[in-house]
């Protein structure tokens, strides 16, 4: 777990400068700033969040409800910007002189710009290709399911591959998803999950699919795979809804 926790906040402070520069403001808090309850404040927390982090026990609970995947999510609780905005900002204005705070203020100021990378890139960032910033099968996919649960007078319940199941719950949540991502951290039941590895083969087994998704009382599948993959839907019973992009959607048995 200490292996664990210490990987994961190299991958959240990556190559940056951000972990250096959030402890000098702290060290200088605690050493320059007279104010006890700021020391307090600022100092016991972060001490308090580094225990609560590192140690094992407290984040082997954690991670069993959070998923070790995310772990550095924790570094959301730690108010590293607060600390560096508050520790220079009292540093500039113990400075008494002005072209010394002009001093205080370009450093800090190029110290925050190039201690990170510059995240608005076409790497990073790309023009979404409808308002609700979805792919643009998601819309299709929603209303072809709606459509036809509204003609065979059903509640839709549905299950979809791994690359949409974020997606479609942004774009309709009126279609109901008997997993999220969270099957991925496995925090699901077992019928769940074993629909879950189904939909993670090239070919499932359709059987055990659709035994599960009866037992669900899930009536939608969208797929996308092999037209091998495709023709064992439809010679198990599926019935071919419609069609969107690469992904079929499968009425269940």
């Amino acid at each position: 777990m200490l292996q664990l926790a210490l990987q994961k906040a190299k991958d959240y402070w990556a190559s940056g400068w951000y972990v250096l520069l959030f402890a000098l403001a702290l060290i200088y808090i605690l050493i320059c700033v007279k104010e006890k309850k700021v020391k307090k404040t600022f100092g016991w927390y972060s001490s308090l969040f580094v225990a609560v982090y590192l140690f094992p026990v407290t984040s082997k609970i954690i991670t069993s409800f959070i998923g070790q995947s995310v772990y550095w999510r924790m570094f959301w609780l730690l108010p590293t910007s607060v600390i560096m905005a508050f520790a220079f900002t009292h540093l500039y204005e113990k400075v008494s002189v002005k072209w010394h705070k002009a001093i205080v203020a370009l450093t800090v100021a190029l110290a925050v710009g190039i201690g990170g990378s510059w995240m608005y890139t076409n790497v990073d960032f790309e023009k979404p290709p409808n308002w609700h910033k979805v792919p643009v099968a998601v819309p299709a996919i929603c209303e072809e399911i709606q459509s036809d649960a509204k003609e065979q007078g059903l509640e839709p319940r549905a299950v979809v591959v791994n690359s949409l199941l974020s997606e479609m719950r942004q774009y309709d949540a009126g279609i109901k998803m008997i997993y999220g991502r969270n099957a991925m951290r496995g925090q699901v039941s077992k019928r769940r999950m074993s629909v879950y590895e189904q939909m993670q083969q090239e070919i499932p087994n359709y059987r055990k699919l659709t035994r599960r998704l009866k037992q669900l009382e899930c009536n939608y599948v969208v797929w996308t795979g092999s037209e091998e993959s495709f023709a064992g839907f439809e010679e198990n019973g599926f019935r071919l809804v419609g069609q969107a992009d690469r992904y079929k959607i499968y009425a269940t048995p």
